[in-house]
């Protein structure tokens, strides 16, 4: 979405909330409590088992988008320089951690959903990484506060890439140095027009500004480590990351899940994404995230609904589809929900995570 918006304008008057707010910010605890040491922790029900059929990944996919069709609604008001109520981002939350509370593993599938060509890549971006971030949040045994303004900073960290002369979504090649440059301070922009919304908080508006920041100081704008970087940051952090190496960009394919784990875990080895966040994240996804088509050891072909019930991150519940593969479950000729975590299925195995067009779909 381009604007109209002066880019001086806008980059002074993000200057003038950093010069405002940073007495304020200062100030603020920079730990999210955990655990035992959190007022009113999600507590997210039990993996559902069955009942599951190829149209919950359209549904979640579908859900994604109408979500994403909210933010949209919510960053053109803000990009007029219309000061707005938050109720529609509370809608967008409350949707989210409701999720959360009935059925976390939806959350991962919202994410990892293939919705083909999305209307506005930003937004669909933006509730992946926002339904993410409360799933892990859930996982880190956060407040309901606190989760609720983990997803406030997934779903306006990037409103200030709207602002750019050039959409980084769509450019057919990487970004140049000079593109780089321009794309750096979006953080602070988002800031500066998040600021619009009604009642949003300061740790929020912080968090935004600060969501490039990486634990190894190489982040950016500013290249801050911790304990300076908020914990809101960090996992925002963490759950972008994710969420865009698990989608397509105009100049690479998007990684498979678990790939795009795997790739988020050695960023964290490497000290790029918090070793905490990170961990969370791995919880909430499991080895196989729902979502994930996988290939079984039988020859079958399925869909991962939920993560395993047991300890082993190998083995989670599959929808197998009938006409997918020719083998033993296939050969039922209906769908069949196969929990991995069965003793009596011990000999079956996931062998490999494949991609969609495999499925012959």
């Amino acid at each position: 979405m381009r604007t109209n918006i002066n880019p001086a304008h806008l980059r002074a008057r993000a200057d003038d909330l950093l010069a405002v707010k940073a007495p304020l910010w200062g100030r603020l605890p920079r730990r999210v409590p955990r655990g035992e040491q959190a007022v009113h922790p999600i507590r997210a029900h039990g993996h559902v088992r069955g009942g599951h059929s190829p149209a919950d990944l359209e549904y979640a996919a579908a859900t994604r988008a109408q979500l994403a069709a909210g933010l949209r609604a919510v960053r053109g008001r803000v990009l007029d320089g219309q000061g707005i109520s938050r109720e529609p981002l509370d809608e967008i939350v409350d949707t989210l951690i409701d999720l959360a509370a009935r059925h976390a593993d939806s959350l991962p599938a919202m994410a990892f959903a293939d919705n083909g060509a999305p209307t506005d890549p930003a937004t669909e971006h933006a509730v992946a990484t926002a339904a993410l971030a409360v799933a892990a949040s859930v996982e880190l045994g956060w407040s309901r506060c606190d989760v609720r303004d983990a997803a406030l900073v997934a779903l306006l960290a990037n409103f200030g890439m709207a602002t750019l002369a050039f959409d980084p979504y769509s450019t057919p090649r990487p970004l140049t140095e000079i593109e780089l440059a321009r794309v750096r301070p979006h953080g602070d922009i988002s800031a500066a027009l998040a600021s619009r919304i009604e009642a949003v908080p300061d740790r929020v508006l912080l968090a935004i500004t600060q969501h490039h920041e990486r634990p190894d100081g190489r982040g950016t704008p500013r290249a801050l480590k911790p304990p300076v970087i908020h914990d809101l940051a960090l996992l925002v952090g963490a759950c972008d990351i994710l969420a865009a190496t698990a989608s397509p960009r105009a100049h690479r394919p998007a990684m498979l899940p678990p790939a795009a784990l795997m790739h988020t875990a050695q960023l964290s080895r490497e000290g790029a994404v918090d070793e905490e966040m990170c961990s969370a994240l791995i919880r909430a996804c499991g080895k196989f995230p729902p979502g994930s088509h996988v290939r079984l050891s039988t020859g079958d072909i399925g869909v991962v609904v939920s993560r395993p019930g047991k300890a082993d991150p190998h083995r989670p519940v599959v929808r197998v589809m009938p006409f997918w593969g020719a083998a033993s479950f296939a050969a039922i000729g209906k769908p069949v929900t196969v929990d991995l975590g069965d003793e009596a299925l011990s000999s079956v195995t996931v062998v490999a995570a494949i991609e969609v067009a495999e499925t012959g779909n």
